[in-house]
């Protein structure tokens, strides 16, 4: 029988369950064992193998296993507190894999500390936004100084060839702006994205399984956050902020419209005179500003064409354009590795940190470990990166 490692910490067993919000029932289904198994490794009653261990560490909780030695539980930032314009609601919660992705999230930013330079331009851009905004200037005004600094134009949208290049703009212009924008597929449906603030590294992650209409609104909406110095979570359900503060219900009410009326514009929408009755109108519109009709939606209501009940209406009608429809390729094998990662990748993070390995100041080790890849990925990596760069 092999034998108990006793040192383990009973109170970090508990610690590294619960900051993944996972039940004691959740992880003992993981390791294959009886619930009341678990409860003893984190009473001290018993304690786990040092096989059981590994999988705990590696597989369940996804920390080093030398962090379950420790004494007491290592400070974290606490989730609740950070995201609480989203969690400030019981209703709302964040499962395992979207935790996972803001811990990753915070791996980038302290890797950021470590490989970049200086990175003063986000606080200028992110705080005229914030000036705008507190000095109750009209969502349009705010939104339409917001397109001026980022440079895109209605007209420049409306010729892009499909809603995946509308979004390949809008991020181009934001990570221009110093904000690092990051993709991943999320496992928990209803969150299409989220941002971590940081006075020199904000980030904003977007969910892949997404559709890029709604990876576009994810990406404004989580910019408002930024805007608004709190790191925040995108929700595709309309009735996520009930049951928040009120502040905070506003603040994420704002991060609605001020997203709608960035990639909408007011005035150039009147300008179509379109029948909010009409779905076809609707998608039409859409179609125009890159969008889904769902934002449309969104951008009648705010404008007072629509009710509160006809939104609802038109959001569930529209409900299946939020999700994309996989290529082939996608659907067959995944698609090509090397262009998934750079299309995941922040391209502002990637090419700093390859800027760095290039000169030398960083080793392979470290710059796959930036990457979040094997050593033998980086040739692979790099070569797309450069075929890129070049154009080819």
């Amino acid at each position: 029988m092999a034998e108990q490692i006793t040192a383990v910490s009973p109170s970090v067993l508990k610690w590294a369950r619960t900051s993944l919000g996972l039940k004691v029932h959740e992880v003992a289904e993981e390791m294959g064992k009886d619930q009341d198994v678990i409860e003893r490794w984190e009473d001290g009653a018993e304690s786990p193998t040092y096989a059981q261990l590994e999988r705990l560490a590696y597989t369940v909780f996804k920390r080093p296993i030398a962090i379950f030695f420790l004494p007491e539980p290592p400070h974290e930032v606490d989730v609740r507190a950070e995201f609480r314009t989203y969690l400030g609601s019981g209703a709302n919660k964040l499962d395992k894999d979207t935790l996972l992705a803001v811990r990753d999230a915070r791996v980038r930013q302290l890797n950021l500390e470590e490989f970049h330079d200086s990175n003063t331009a986000v606080r200028s851009f992110l705080g005229s936004i914030h000036t705008l905004i507190k000095s109750n200037a009209s969502i349009e005004a705010t939104a339409s100084a917001v397109r001026n600094m980022l440079g895109v134009t209605v007209l420049e949208i409306s010729q892009a060839g499909n809603a995946s290049a509308s979004l390949d703009i809008w991020r181009s212009a934001v990570e221009a702006q110093a904000v690092f924008v990051f993709k991943r597929a999320f496992k928990q449906e209803n969150v299409s994205g989220f941002c971590l603030r940081h006075d020199s590294f904000p980030l904003i992650y977007l969910n892949n399984k997404t559709s890029f209409t709604r990876q576009t609104f994810t990406l404004v909406h989580e910019l408002c956050h930024l805007a608004f110095d709190v790191s925040g979570v995108c929700a595709i359900d309309l009735e996520y902020t009930t049951g928040l503060q009120l502040s905070d219900k506003k603040t994420e009410e704002y991060c609605d419209a001020f997203a709608a009326e960035v990639l909408v514009p007011r005035a150039d929408f009147l300008r179509l005179q379109i029948d909010p009755a009409n779905s076809d109108d609707l998608v039409s519109a859409a179609k125009h500003y890159r969008v889904s009709p769902a934002v449309i939606s969104r951008k009648c209501y705010d404008l007072g064409l629509i009710s509160y009940q006809a939104l609802r209406e038109l959001m569930a009608l529209f409900f299946h354009d939020n999700w994309r429809t996989l290529s082939v390729s996608e659907t067959k094998s995944g698609g090509d590795y090397y262009n998934t990662q750079l299309q995941y990748l922040s391209k502002r993070y990637l090419t700093e940190a390859h800027r760095k390995h290039a000169r030398g100041q960083i080793s392979d080790q470290a710059f796959a470990e930036y990457l979040g890849v094997k050593v033998s990925s980086l040739a692979g990596i790099e070569g797309r990166l450069l075929g890129r760069q070049s154009g080819l």
